[in-house]
């Protein structure tokens, strides 16, 4: 038992542990994939029509299409 009569700090920790990673946020891929591509977006604007960050949208991008573009699109700066 800690100082304060508690249970002791591993077991206090080893609770917080055991939720795991974050759970994935709930986005429409289809909807995504739709803005970057037809929609001609940037990450960032995509994600703030979806709202979650910029690197969400990238990484479902990636898994859903294998690629990002590594170029702009005329009028993006």
């Amino acid at each position: 038992m800690n100082r304060a009569g508690g249970a002791p700090a591993e077991a206090a920790a080893k609770a917080v542990k055991s939720s795991g990673r974050r759970r994935r946020a709930d986005v429409d891929v289809d909807k995504i994939v739709a803005l970057y591509t037809d929609g001609r977006m940037t990450l960032r604007q995509v994600a703030k029509v979806v709202g979650v960050s910029h690197v969400t949208v990238a990484r479902r991008l990636y898994e859903k299409t294998g690629q990002l573009r590594t170029w702009r699109l005329p009028g993006e700066q």
